[in-house]
């Protein structure tokens, strides 16, 4: 058999061999570690292996904590399965019935078009408009912005790459008509590398707006959760509650989303466009400009199509703004929230979007003054139809998230009850000595270099428990390293493979890996840069987190 053909057989092969390989080569931990923090590293190591390898699909990864923690007698059968549907897990199911009302009527069209006409068709504009629309976009629907918004970008580029020179020179060049043919064409050879330049720089915007997006709120990504719901049982575990909420998400991450979606805007003009529209005055030929006119009457078009605001458009777009209404005033930090009406601990996060979702499916999709009086059309339309049905929303729902949601509680839950977490913290008493500023640079830097090459998701359940513990042994409120860890797992613009909305971007053709690298690595850089700051200045201001807590100070002579 030839090489290539019996490697293309062991890679077609690959979930078998190291299902089965797997768990024999890191049988010696049963051996090295005794007892259950053995029989818990064993099974945690698996669990690990398997997702940042993708032995399997990740869902299904997150399937086996319900198979060994019972076997290797780390965690009960009931144990395991209370872990998988918990609190942000409901919050991720109702947060997705919105999404699915927004993707049903075309909010998020409506949106992304009317920004990008506001905000202008000059290439440096554009560059901003997508960056903007993406990262409004992405700060509540939770998954699929990119995709949603690579049509536009399509549509813009068609109508740029599709400009003629008989229609669109004589804006400025009528009265050059003895313009030599090597004259001509190298405006043309111009005009395309700027259109290319422009494609790159738009194709990017769509995949890292996205990520921004999501970190500016905490209902932006399914990763979010992830980190929330850990960092909540991690203080539980202590008795405690922890600070994390929409407010303070919203107070730490907002501005960083907000200044690097800036700094990117300026990076990508500099990069794509020479720092021409910003730093340098642009050269506008005729075809520019009639390109210009053009990508804005196509957006007019698009915009017009949509027609008037609909009665259900508008029944979303209300319950999208109540949404974020309820959860600002939930649990305020100057003043009781609107939660303290009721007995305390009894009402969390997911009980808002919980009540909106079962909302969606009361509310009809016509106007009650239609739905009462009869439609023009007819019998047969003025049926009731609620704002969403259950189709929309299982086809939305990633049930995947909840399922790796499940398996990160599931695996935490095992470390703390196994005692195999303070084992680990054991071995990272180096790092305490460091500064705090020192150690949260390390922190979020490797965290960032890890998430290049597997899901965020996986990289936050690694390393969460970990970096809390250190935070513990260095007197720091875990919070402190725990939430800069959440948004350097979230802030990776290398790689394809980093992110979903990294992949989409890529995969639209415009893009080569050196493209994304190039552009990403100098992001990276700004991101950490601006999280290590934002750490130490309004962070550490809002949230104290230098003090650790009276509960957690009394447990660090015993990790």
């Amino acid at each position: 058999m030839r090489p290539r053909k019996l490697f293309r057989s062991l890679r077609d092969m690959k979930a078998i061999l190291m299902s089965v390989t797997t768990p024999l080569i890191l049988l010696p931990i049963l051996y090295t570690v005794e007892g259950q923090p053995g029989r818990c590293a064993y099974a945690v190591s698996i669990l690990v292996t398997f997702w940042v390898l993708e032995v399997l699909p990740f869902p299904v990864t997150s399937m086996l904590p319900a198979v060994l923690f019972p076997l290797l007698s780390v965690l009960t059968t009931r144990q395991v399965c209370a872990e998988y549907i918990k609190d942000p897990s409901i919050t991720i199911i109702g947060i997705f019935g919105l999404v699915a009302a927004i993707e049903r009527w075309g909010l998020h069209r409506r949106v992304a078009l009317g920004m990008l006409k506001l905000i202008g068709t000059k290439p440096h504009w554009l560059i901003l408009g997508m960056l903007v629309c993406t990262s409004l976009l992405s700060m509540f629907i939770t998954a699929g912005v990119t995709a949603l918004m690579s049509p536009i970008v399509k549509s813009i580029m068609d109508k740029l790459k599709n400009v003629t020179l008989e229609n669109d020179y004589e804006i400025e060049d009528r009265e050059q008509d003895d313009r030599s043919e090597d004259e001509e064409s190298d405006i043309d050879k111009q005009y395309i590398d700027e259109i290319e330049r422009l494609h790159k720089a738009l194709s990017l915007c769509i995949g890292y707006g996205a990520i921004l997006g999501s970190v500016i709120t905490l209902t932006g990504g399914p990763s979010n959760f992830v980190a929330v719901g850990l960092i909540q049982e991690f203080y539980r575990a202590y008795g405690l509650q922890s600070k994390l909420t929409f407010v303070s998400w919203l107070v730490f991450a907002g501005p960083i989303g907000v200044i690097v979606i800036f700094l990117t805007w300026i990076w990508f003009v500099i990069l794509f466009l020479k720092g021409k529209g910003l730093f340098r005055r642009r050269t506008v030929t005729g075809k520019m400009v009639g390109a210009e006119r053009r990508v804005q009457e196509h957006l007019q078009q698009e915009y017009s199509r949509l027609g008037p605001w609909s009665y259900p458009e508008v029944m979303t777009l209300a319950f999208l703004l109540l949404l974020v209404v309820l959860f600002l005033t939930e649990d305020l930090y100057f003043i009781p929230g609107w939660n303290s009406v009721f007995e305390e601990g009894f009402v969390g996060s997911s009980v808002t979007p919980s009540l909106l979702m079962v909302l969606l499916f009361i509310i009809p999709a016509k106007s009650p003054t239609k739905l009462l009086c009869g439609s023009s059309e007819g019998k047969k339309n003025s049926k009731f139809s609620p704002i969403i049905n259950w189709t929309d929303v299982t086809n939305t729902l990633p049930l995947g998230v909840v399922l790796i949601l499940g398996a990160s509680f599931a695996m935490v839950k095992a470390c703390q009850e196994s005692g195999l977490t303070p084992l680990i913290g054991e071995h990272f008493k180096g790092f305490v000595t460091l500064e705090p500023w020192v150690l949260t640079l390390v922190v979020t830097s490797l965290t960032t270099f890890l998430a290049e090459f597997i899901s965020n998701s996986a990289a936050i359940t690694m390393l969460l428990p970990i970096v809390g513990q250190m935070a513990i042994l260095a007197n720091l409120d875990p919070l402190a390293l725990l939430f800069p860890l959440t948004i350097a797992a979230k802030c990776a613009f290398m790689m394809p493979i980093a992110t979903p909305p990294n992949t989409i971007a890529y995969s639209l053709g415009a893009l080569t890996i050196k493209d994304m690298a190039t552009a990403g690595f100098a992001l990276n850089i700004l991101t950490l840069l601006t999280l290590n700051v934002a750490a130490h200045s309004w962070g550490q201001a809002y949230f104290q987190w230098d003090v650790i807590p009276d509960e957690m100070r009394r447990n660090v002579s015993t990790i």
